[in-house]
């Protein structure tokens, strides 16, 4: 995508940092995000209001990332949640229309596939978000990430509290017995893909699932991050709180079928490889 102006929501968070990085160079950015970002054009407002409507202007695409993330703070408010994804898509859309935006890319969530046995606020609402755009009769995308980690990663997310941890051979706590399983991809592998999906009409009105399709539990995790980090912390298993069971599913895995034959683009990079990139991201912030 080259010489495009683009409004992305959300472009202080995770992926949104990594997303301007590949997208400032050929492109007209408009940064939305309800805190200060350090970026030339961005706007500071909540995506639930529409006082931001008249800041943006005219824009080509909209990558919608703007959400709240965290298995703690997401089980402790989840009116707060539910309003910034149900809100939030409904403002998006209504902007979308006034603005005659040719696409909307969307970041969803691989725990969508979990709303039948395991509904929160954070994956219902998601999937709410997602009918609306679907219903809008926009041009769309909807990407749902599979546990994303790497460079800019917020401290509280479970790759990047273990490296912290591990670091300082602090104690590493895992709930239950750790053979739960997560698809945890690489946010370089993710952020290709958003880039390729973006370039591409083969993924109007479309669904797309981005992730490794390999499994690695919070076990084999923890022995990698220690091995990398030559670190001495001790683990602890205990239970999860409470607010915390609805989100603690069994088995989480990516099908990339679909992103390989639609666009020939897999996401390759190993939990090993990540997570030294990562740890070095991390030393260097020191």
């Amino acid at each position: 995508m080259e010489n495009k102006r683009i409004l992305i929501t959300g472009g202080g968070g995770f992926i949104g940092k990594n997303l301007i990085e590949k997208l400032d160079k050929n492109n007209d950015l408009i940064i939305l995000d309800k805190e200060q970002v350090n970026f030339e054009n961005s706007i500071t407002a909540d995506i639930r209001k529409k006082d931001w409507f008249d800041k943006v202007g005219k824009v080509d695409y909209i990558f919608h990332l703007a959400s709240i993330v965290g298995v703690d703070y997401v089980a402790k408010h989840p009116i707060e949640i539910k309003s910034t994804e149900i809100q939030g898509m409904k403002n998006i859309i209504e902007f979308a229309k006034k603005k005659d935006i040719k696409k909307i890319f969307y970041s969803s969530t691989s725990s969508i596939y979990e709303t039948a046995n395991r509904p929160t606020p954070y994956n219902m609402s998601k999937l709410f978000a997602e009918q609306l755009l679907t219903d809008s009769k926009l041009n769309f995308t909807i990407m749902r990430y599979f546990n994303a980690y790497g460079k800019y990663q917020q401290e509280k997310m479970v790759i990047s509290r273990f490296i912290n941890l591990a670091l300082n051979d602090k104690p590493l706590t895992i709930f239950s017995n750790g053979k739960q399983t997560r698809d945890f991809t690489f946010i370089e592998d993710a952020i290709n893909a958003t880039i390729i999906i973006s370039d591409s009409d083969k993924t109007d009105y479309k669904t797309l699932d981005i992730g490794t399709g390999k499994e690695t539990n919070i076990l084999e995790l923890v022995s990698t991050i220690k091995e990398i980090t030559d670190s001495n912390s001790k683990i602890i298993h205990k239970d999860p709180p409470e607010e915390r069971i609805p989100f603690e599913v069994k088995r989480r895995a990516c099908n990339p079928k679909m992103l390989k034959e639609l666009l020939g683009f897999e996401c390759k990079t190993t939990i090993s490889e990540g997570i030294r990139k990562t740890v070095e991201h991390i030393k260097n912030k020191e």
